[in-house]
């Protein structure tokens, strides 16, 4: 009957097309792929003709490996610190012994430069203040230096160790016996008028200056911004 055999036809009809025409069940998921890609990404990813499929994004496994900058750069942090601290340590010390020998008989100039030996009790130009207060206050700025210097800049790190190396050379000198200079003083042989001082007195104005005038310190231990 009718009734009985139309689903059998239509059925094999179904099957038909299905096996006689399997591209237009492929053409027909490509075109539907192809519109949520449009609406989803925009023309920037379609082909210029449109006839093509999109260009899939590129993954980022596929990028070459990028290098670890911010460690590279504390590491020259930390050995720019380092180098400041120490450099500046020995030649303060170096340059109060030879003016210690060279001094003892008296003042003398060199090149337009006045140097005589004072034995500085006070802080920073010959500031009188209790010796107690002095050295817990130099022990607080190196610390406060040193401390201050993690992940930042080699030139950030140089104006620390700077800072950092000018306090402890004078801080050094309270804790040395000289037979022939006042004991807990530290040793100033550069004058300027009224003002007496050491190279560790320059080196620590320096670092203040530059870390007054660079910019600030960015923040190294920030992974770098890729852009997609």
């Amino acid at each position: 009957s009718c009734c009985g055999t139309a689903p059998k036809h239509l059925g094999h009809v179904a099957d038909v097309g299905v096996a006689r025409y399997p591209d237009r069940l492929a053409h027909g998921t490509r075109r539907r792929n192809f519109a949520l890609t449009f609406l989803s990404n925009g023309w920037s990813t379609m082909s210029p003709h449109m006839t093509t499929h999109p260009t899939p994004p590129q993954r980022s496994d596929d990028a070459p490996p990028i290098a670890d900058p911010p460690r590279r750069t504390r590491l020259i942090a930390l050995w720019v610190l380092l180098g400041a601290v120490i450099g500046v340590l020995l030649i303060d010390q170096v340059s109060k012994e030879i003016a210690l020998h060279a001094l003892l008989t008296g003042p003398t100039t060199l090149a337009g430069v006045r140097m005589q030996l004072v034995a500085n009790r006070g802080i920073l130009l010959g500031i009188p203040a209790p010796t107690g207060l002095v050295v817990l206050a130099t022990l607080g700025v190196v610390i406060a230096a040193l401390w201050s210097a993690r992940g930042s800049r080699w030139t950030t790190s140089l104006a620390y160790g700077l800072l950092a190396g000018g306090a402890l050379g004078n801080l050094v000198d309270r804790f040395q016996d000289r037979h022939f200079f006042p004991s807990a003083a530290v040793v100033d042989w550069i004058s300027a008028g009224r003002i007496t001082f050491n190279l560790a007195d320059v080196f620590l104005v320096t670092g203040v200056a530059l870390l007054l005038f660079l910019p600030a310190a960015q923040d190294t231990n920030e992974a770098p911004r890729i852009a997609v």
